[in-house]
């Protein structure tokens, strides 16, 4: 595991150094209120689809891809300005971790998320050829093929005094999470918060961010970092 995650950290590392940008999350942002998303990064490919303001992404760089573009989502490529990464906001403070657990506090806003060991006598899972894909009825991410070890427990999250609930399907499929590797993001014109976190390691490496609008949950988004 430690391996795992040593060369998932070293991809990163490697990607800065050739000038691109670390994967991550990001809003479309675009004056004309959408963005194009194009077959292939060039002006004069084909639009696929449109993306409208305020959608939450997940880009990246491909090694050797022209500079003024990104990719999203897996589906094409869009400017590299027509975006507003979830990161560039105001960061909401850690104020506590350990083994099973990370807190943030900060703008009216706490929240705990806690961990636990996964107990595989309560969940349904499915085989094939030896390899796991499904644990109760669902695709598992954070894993490659193996049990996993640990699973998310419950998100305490207070807002302006107001409890906001995060249903379990938002994160009952995510699996391995990776407390050191999490942030929460406040964009205060919108009231809205973001918690990004990265969860497995390896082939198993997943990134998830969950947006939280005026207290209310809205929205999950993952990404394959690689």
């Amino acid at each position: 595991m430690k391996r795992n995650l040593y060369l998932f950290l070293l991809f990163l590392i490697s990607n800065y150094a050739l000038g691109q940008i670390e994967p991550g999350f990001a809003l479309v942002n675009d004056k004309d209120g959408y963005v194009n998303v194009r077959e292939n990064p060039s002006i004069h490919s084909k639009v696929i689809k449109r993306l409208n303001n305020k959608e939450l992404i997940y880009v990246y760089d491909e090694e050797g891809q022209k500079e003024n573009w990104l990719l999203a989502d897996n589906d094409g490529y869009i400017y590299r300005d027509r975006i507003k990464w979830v990161h560039s906001f105001d960061s909401v403070k850690k104020t506590g971790e350990s083994e099973n657990s990370i807190s943030f506090a900060g703008n009216n806003i706490s929240i705990t998320i806690t961990s636990q060991k996964f107990d595989k006598r309560k969940h349904n899972i499915k085989y094939k050829d030896s390899y796991v894909y499904r644990i109760d009825g669902r695709e598992p991410k954070g894993i490659d093929g193996y049990l996993p070890k640990y699973e998310y427990k419950d998100f305490d999250i207070t807002i302006n005094g107001k409890k906001t609930i995060i249903p379990k399907d938002a994160y009952s499929d995510l699996f391995q999470p990776t407390a050191w590797f999490m942030d929460v993001y406040y964009d205060k014109e919108n009231d809205t918060v973001y918690i990004v976190a990265s969860i497995g390691d390896g082939a198993g490496a997943c990134q998830v961010c969950w947006q939280i609008e005026k207290g209310v949950y809205k929205r999950r988004k993952t990404g394959i970092p690689f």
